[in-house]
């Protein structure tokens, strides 16, 4: 996953999942947290940073 990829929830998160349901969403950043010891993202349309693996990247730029 890299900046400008777009994403959709792959339901791994029930937060991510209810936030976001079936829209695709283009990520702004890709980096970590020092707290965290795995990959976050942030999306373009706000909203603070979430765990990468709670998101696909959509083939074709999605819907």
């Amino acid at each position: 996953m890299k900046e400008g990829d777009k994403v959709k929830s792959n339901g791994k998160y029930a937060d991510i999942q209810r936030k976001f349901g079936e829209t695709v969403q283009t990520v702004k950043f890709v980096g970590n947290i020092p707290s965290c010891k795995k990959p976050m993202v942030w999306l373009e349309c706000g909203g603070g940073c979430f765990m990468a693996d709670g998101f696909d990247v959509v083939k074709g730029g999605g819907k």
